[in-house]
């Protein structure tokens, strides 16, 4: 799929532990259209704040539940649609903003191997999508 142009993401990313097993993230980027269509493509400003907490742990494994509510604002830019009769038309996006919250559980092994299995789900009437399934498989070395 994807957006036709480049793009830019410079953002921050921050991990705090709190104890051995409670940590909080989060992050902060702007997303930056280079190019697209001229008027439409723009910038996204991306928010989110998390925590996770390692409920079980052994020599080997760990298992961790996290929480996650993660933001998008749109800061320029439009979006297509249709108004029946009417052919295509483009709104203004700037000033929508999304919000979701995604619950999810991290099993690891050995620090080397994660399997992440997730849902997120929308908490604003403005979405990129009405929820989502994630399962994710991560190596580390």
């Amino acid at each position: 799929m994807g957006t036709g142009h480049a793009s830019l993401e410079p953002g921050f990313l921050f991990q705090h532990r709190f104890t051995d097993s409670l940590t909080l993230f989060g992050e902060l980027k702007d997303w930056i259209a280079l190019g697209g269509t001229e008027g439409a493509a723009g910038n996204v400003l991306r928010y989110g704040l998390g925590v996770s907490y390692d409920l079980w742990e052994n020599q080997n494994s760990r298992v961790t539940p996290v929480v996650e509510v993660v933001g998008w604002t749109v800061l320029s830019g439009k979006f297509g649609g249709k108004i029946p009769p009417l052919s295509p038309v483009l709104f203004e996006a700037a000033g929508d903003t999304i919000v979701n919250l995604k619950l999810g559980c991290a099993y690891t092994w050995r620090e080397k191997a994660q399997l992440y299995v997730g849902y997120g789900f929308a908490l604003t009437n403005e979405v990129w999508y009405q929820d989502v399934r994630r399962v994710q498989l991560r190596f580390m070395f």
